[in-house]
């Protein structure tokens, strides 16, 4: 999908922030990111180190986009991300 799809799509989702999995965990971030396994690995890394969305999605805005759901955590004072979830 393109960024302005994904980015309808991540708002239209918002409403799953707070919620809870299983683990615990707790979705912080409903977002638009790079479907493509590799962009998406320099996205989040970029993300994790930022935390500024416009900043770390700016070079994929041309790329095919998806949604995700963040998990995101602290190890050592540097954030992590636990887990994705794929919104359809």
């Amino acid at each position: 999908m393109t960024f302005k799809e994904a980015q309808a799509l991540a708002k239209k989702n918002q409403n799953l922030i707070g919620e809870e999995n299983s683990d615990g965990r707790v979705i912080e971030y409903v977002i638009p990111a790079p479907s493509d396994k590799r962009y998406l690995g320099i996205f989040l890394d970029s993300f994790k180190l930022t935390h500024d969305l416009d900043e770390s999605i700016f070079p994929f805005i041309n790329e095919d986009m998806t949604v995700v759901g963040l998990y995101v955590g602290f190890e050592k004072e540097n954030p992590i991300i636990h887990k994705i979830i794929l919104l359809p």
